[in-house]
Parts: C-alpha cells; structure tokens; sequence
C-alpha cells in the first residue's frame, strides 16, 4: 500500500501555468545575423603588353604603386602567355610602372610605354581602366 505523505509526481509542464507557458515561446526572437563586412572598392586595370614588331610580350613585371608611396604600398603581376594582365586593386591613386627584364643580369631591362609614351603612369580610373604598354 503506498504511503499517502508521498508527493505526486510533477511533469516539468505541470510547474508552469499554461499561460507562462504560451508567453515564453511568444516572446523568443532570433539573434539579429551577424553583419556582413562590406566590400573596400576596388578598380580593374587590365591591358597588353607587347614587344617592338607589337607581339605579345609574356612576362612583363606591372607594378602598381599607390600614392603617397609608403612602405609596402606595391602590387605587383606578370603578363601572361598571350601578354594579358589583369589586377583588382583597392580603390586609390596610383603610379603604373610596366619593365621587361631581358635576363638576370643587372641593368638588362627596359621599361614599357603607353602608348603616349608614358612611362610611369598615374591612374585614379574607373573600374574597366585599359592600359596597353610597348617596348620602346
């Protein structure tokens, strides 16, 4: 025989009123999405590199200084196979230096032109901004 002092036992639901109980699950609101970084702008120089007879020239070191030149403030890449080059870089000023180098040795390079003739070329342009570079 059970003994009648023995409390009954309680579901965790039964604690609760029902009206606690619809309120709490109401009143729950997701956390807000964590914030989305933006984008730095950023500008597309694309072009060719060619050689004197306007072949492509493969290997042309394109360097993009920003303004004012400060230490580390380079970017740098190749022209490829067909002398294409394409760079995103963060939105600024900067200096364009486009150089051949013929070998190793020190002093066997020359530097590119527009075709301008510029050699060092300052570009603050829109996204899309085309320079092609010549040996002289």
């Amino acid at each position: 025989m059970a003994s009648d002092n023995a409390a009954p036992e309680a579901s965790p639901e039964a604690t609760l009123p029902e009206a606690t109980l619809a309120e709490a699950s109401t009143e729950f609101e997701p956390p807000p999405a964590p914030a989305v970084p933006e984008e730095a702008p950023s500008t597309v120089v694309s072009g060719h590199t060619y050689d004197w007879n306007g072949d492509p020239l493969e290997g042309v070191l394109l360097q993009f200084y920003i303004i004012p030149r400060g230490y580390g403030d380079v970017y740098q890449i190749y022209s490829g196979p067909d002398g294409g080059y394409g760079f995103e870089l963060p939105e600024g000023v900067y200096n364009v230096l486009a150089t051949y180098y013929f070998s190793d040795d020190p002093g066997d390079y020359a530097d590119l032109v527009t075709e301008s003739g510029e050699i060092n070329v300052p570009i603050t342009g829109p996204p899309g901004l085309i320079i092609d570079w010549y040996l002289p």
